[in-house]
């Protein structure tokens, strides 16, 4: 994803956990969050509500990315408040697309 993102002039920071991405993003404030919900240590789900009862924090707009394909976690995380949900294997077009509208909003 780095890579594809890069490519299209698009400036990444990551982390390998949710309680690494969490902090980074407090940090960073990022324009976007793209977000799995398979984490070592708390869930995409758990970071997002976190992330969504800080003021500072609760505008980052959020797509998931996610191997997890069952439809109750897609319509969980959209619930949550998510502007997309891409599941993994994805064709790099379908990140950037979805990139750009979650930005447009």
């Amino acid at each position: 994803m780095r890579l594809i993102l890069n490519r299209a002039g698009y400036e990444v920071v990551e982390a390998t956990s949710g309680i690494k991405g969490y902090a980074l993003i407090k940090n960073e404030l990022p324009d976007l969050v793209l977000l799995d919900i398979m984490l070592p240590d708390i869930d995409g789900f758990e970071v997002m509500r976190k992330l969504r009862l800080d003021e500072r924090t609760k505008h980052i707009p959020i797509v998931f990315v996610s191997a997890v394909t069952a439809m109750e976690h897609i319509e969980r995380g959209l619930s949550l408040g998510a502007q997309g949900y891409i599941t993994k294997p994805f064709k790099p077009q379908m990140l950037l697309e979805k990139v750009s509208e979650a930005l447009e909003k």
